[in-house]
């Protein structure tokens, strides 16, 4: 009888431990997955930091734009190359507003605007290479 009572403790314990060894697996578990998560993190501010650094140290203006027309990536340099304040050009801006800041200081004239627009949306369009779009950049109707 004492060797049953002894095993079924010692069962009792042995279970414990199980339970025991399964939640600290669990929190070591979701421990290492906030770490991994902290990692990436940080990695992902570092690349953007890397890709600002770059995109700030290219002397032509870059913008980019998504398939809906916005602007998506500008650097410094394009608010320098068409005269305006830094700052101007901002992420999430339409042709229009864009448009709308180069009459503000003249160098886009009303008459233009139809032609310009037609030109963003046949470049937004096309879906060649892009050094195919890239000389399709030279068109200027607005100077």
């Amino acid at each position: 009888m004492l060797v049953s009572i002894l095993a079924i403790r010692r069962s009792r314990n042995q279970s414990r431990l199980e339970a025991i060894n399964v939640a600290l697996l669990v929190e070591a578990e979701r421990c290492s997955c906030k770490q991994r998560e902290r990692l990436a993190e940080q990695e992902k501010t570092r690349q953007f930091q890397v890709l600002e650094h770059i995109m700030d140290s290219i002397s032509q203006g870059l913008m980019m734009f998504d398939r809906d027309f916005r602007l998506v990536v500008c650097n410094a340099a394009a608010d320098v190359v068409f005269g305006l304040p830094a700052g101007t050009f901002r992420a999430g801006m339409m042709p229009d507003d864009i448009l709308s800041a180069l009459m503000s200081i003249g160098a886009v004239s009303k008459s233009h605007i139809d032609d310009i627009l037609a030109f963003y949306f046949e470049l937004g369009r096309r879906s060649g290479p892009p050094s195919s779009t890239a000389s399709a950049l030279t068109y200027e109707p607005w100077r």
